[in-house]
Formats: structure tokens, sequence, C-alpha cells
């Protein structure tokens, strides 16, 4: 019935309680589980590395 699983996983307690659900499935059926894990290393403020606070502290005072 399934001969390959797909699983997105997070950590989460669902993510694994799928996990689990799928390796039952591919036991059962002599399928495989693949899983997929995603790191994101993105920061969560991508502008904020490059914000010059120089440039800011000008702006202001030039718009006085």
């Amino acid at each position: 019935m399934y001969s390959r699983i797909l699983l997105a996983f997070d950590e989460s307690d669902s993510s694994r309680a799928a996990l689990g659900e799928a390796a039952r499935l591919a036991k059962l059926t002599g399928g495989v589980v693949h899983v997929v894990y995603v790191v994101d290393k993105a920061p969560a403020f991508p502008f904020t590395v490059h914000y010059d606070l120089s440039l800011a502290w000008r702006f202001s005072r030039a718009s006085r």
C-alpha cells in the first residue's frame, strides 16, 4: 500500500506522533520512511544585522 512515506519533522509532539505512525505503516506495508528536517539559520530580523546607528542619528538630526 505505502512503499515510500515522506515525513516533515520539527521535533513537536505532533511530528513525533506522526513519526511513530509512519514507522508503523512502513513496517506493516514493507515501506520506507524518509524524514525531512529543516533548520532555519536566517536571523529573525535580517535587516538589523546591517543597521548602522550612526546613519540613523545623522538622518534624525538632519530632519530637525
